[in-house]
């Protein structure tokens, strides 16, 4: 190594893990009050969202950051959600007609 040059890493050597999605209480909470089917559309969206490698392909950004910054959207269903260290966190679960307000 030359003492006057630094080192740089490539970033095709730096492994980034893909995000993770978790629930907070309250959309625990939301997710309770659904339908059985409703439930489990949601929970299997989020694992492929999750195993695609890239969660954030489905999110779109909100223009009004008082419940969170981006928001993926499931049927009528919107799930705002902030993102923390590279992890996703979903803070609520709601209908699109009544989450916003």
């Amino acid at each position: 190594m030359n003492p006057g040059k630094s080192t740089r890493l490539r970033k095709s050597s730096v492994k980034r893990r893909p995000p993770r999605i978790y629930l907070t209480d309250s959309a625990k909470k939301d997710l309770e009050l659904l339908a059985t089917k409703d439930r489990k559309r949601i929970g299997d969206r989020l694992k492929a969202c999750e195993s695609s490698g890239n969660p954030m392909g489905f999110a779109k950004p909100l223009i009004n950051t008082t419940i969170g910054h981006f928001r993926f959207r499931i049927d009528p269903y919107r799930l705002p959600f902030d993102v923390v260290r590279g992890d996703i966190y979903i803070l609520r679960v709601g209908d699109r007609k009544d989450i916003y307000r």
